[in-house]
């Protein structure tokens, strides 16, 4: 009997994998959080500076920490053929591993109860993009309104969870790698029509040149830091999504050939977004002020109003994050559901809908956080951001550390060839290295730099 007959599902090819998993790690962070670091370490002014080194800073810790984690968190995944908690239980039977795969159960969770409340308002500044509410109006009073506003927070959270009911509630093949075949050409092309029209811009070769332009007398602990951290949490590590997508991937799959994809897409489009923005920002002078998620809707709509054609451009962008949001939002859902089927015997269709409405009900708090539960908090932390600091800043970095231990010490050397058979001896010895020392220890250190508050996640 198929997976697919007994209800988890298979990818129908190795491409419909890349593209799924592509889409889990392309979200807000590729498009924002990046191009604002590499914004403040490149000095800011391209007359001045250049961001080359902390992109070649970047680039190496995908390379060495961010890719061989990923492939070791995609390995459980197939191996073990089950969900993060059936996966880790499947490989080491009654040992306390499981609790491994019950943290990235938890996290996937609580990420989606908040992510998705952000997602929703990338729906929001779709139609207010269609709409040109832009014009004339000042873009932060105008997001301060929206956010303070409780029945338009929780409305389209809820829109944007029954998106992403109706794609995981598909199966597989037919729902997650249906929509991401769609989705993520349709992401990857609207973002290059970006890069073509800021090329016409006077700014658009200052950012090409700031972007990749090295200069290392910024160089310092810090930049290494926010590099290293940035590599971790923008490739979905530790959540338990690549886990569960892994364990639908065939036997026959080439796991390393297919995770260096998944990370090149995912800097591409971290590359890409960089160029945009760094090209708009130079070709009017502006500056980018801060690297919350509120900067997409606050000085994006900016940069817009004062572009010829800014109108649909501002639609191609919002619709493309929008994009981004669901693809990464769907690959959580899933890692709720497969529990639910694999552990509790849920019908595909009970389980999302389970799944997606108790994410829901959780994630309500989060979106009030913002308006009606503002003033209530806990450690000095309103819902929503005590979510995020207990995921970003604990449950992630906590499992890609217990994931790298696990796979490069407590599995054999003869379970993990079995699962790379393609790799070559030398290659294998590298990358498990890499997996059992590097990889931990430069998560420990970023564990250590988020609880001390040098970086945030």
């Amino acid at each position: 009997m198929t997976q697919e007959t007994q209800g988890r599902g298979a990818w129908g090819n190795r491409l419909g994998f890349i593209l799924a998993a592509a889409g889990s790690a392309v979200g807000l962070g590729n498009l924002w959080k990046f191009p604002y670091l590499t914004y403040r370490f490149g000095g800011e002014d391209p007359e001045q500076g250049g961001a080359g080194g902390f992109v070649l800073i970047y680039l190496l810790c995908v390379a060495l920490v961010g890719l061989p984690v990923m492939i070791a968190e995609v390995l459980i995944g197939r191996r073990g053929r089950l969900n993060p908690v059936g996966s880790f239980r499947a490989l080491r039977p009654a040992s306390p591993w499981r609790l491994t795969g019950f943290l990235g159960l938890l996290a996937g969770f609580l990420i989606l109860s908040y992510y998705a409340v952000v997602a929703g308002w990338t729906m929001e500044y779709v139609v207010k993009s269609v709409a040109w509410d832009f014009a004339g109006n000042d873009p932060v009073q105008m997001f301060d309104d929206f956010v303070s506003n409780p029945v338009k927070q929780v409305a389209w959270f809820f829109v944007f969870m029954v998106f992403s009911v109706l794609v995981v509630i598909g199966g597989v093949s037919k729902g997650i790698e249906r929509w991401n075949r769609i989705l993520m050409p349709l992401l990857l092309l609207m973002l290059l029509i970006l890069v073509v029209r800021v090329f016409t811009l006077p700014g658009g070769g200052k950012a090409m040149r700031f972007l990749f332009l090295p200069d290392f007398a910024n160089l310092d602990l810090d930049m290494v830091l926010w590099a290293l951290g940035q590599a971790f949490f923008s490739l979905s590590l530790g959540m338990g999504a690549l886990l569960t997508y892994g364990s639908y991937l065939p036997r026959k799959a080439n796991i390393g050939l297919a995770c260096v994809a998944i990370a090149g897409l995912d800097v591409f489009v971290a590359l890409c977004a960089s160029v945009v923005i760094f090209g708009s920002i130079f070709s009017f002078g502006l500056v980018m002020e801060s690297g919350g998620i509120g900067n997409l809707f606050t000085a994006i709509p900016a940069i817009f109003l004062k572009m010829e054609g800014g109108r649909w451009m501002s639609v191609i962008f919002y619709v493309l994050v929008s994009f981004a949001a669901l693809t990464s939002a769907v690959s959580l859902l899933e890692v709720v559901s497969s529990y639910l089927i694999d552990e509790k015997k849920m019908l595909r269709r009970n389980a999302v809908i389970t799944a997606g409405t108790i994410i829901f009900a959780v994630g309500v708090p989060c979106a009030l956080s913002f308006n009606l539960l503002a003033g209530f908090t806990v450690l000095d932390r309103t819902v929503f951001d005590l979510f995020d600091f207990f995921c970003a800043n604990l449950a992630l970095p906590i499992g890609g550390i217990l994931i790298s231990f696990f796979v490069g010490w407590v599995l054999t050397t003869e379970e993990k060839k079995e699962e790379l058979g393609e790799f070559s001896p030398g290659l294998f010895k590298v990358w498990n290295f890499l997996v059992r020392v590097v990889a931990p220890l430069a998560i420990l250190l970023v564990l250590g730099a988020l609880l001390m508050g040098r970086v945030s996640g």
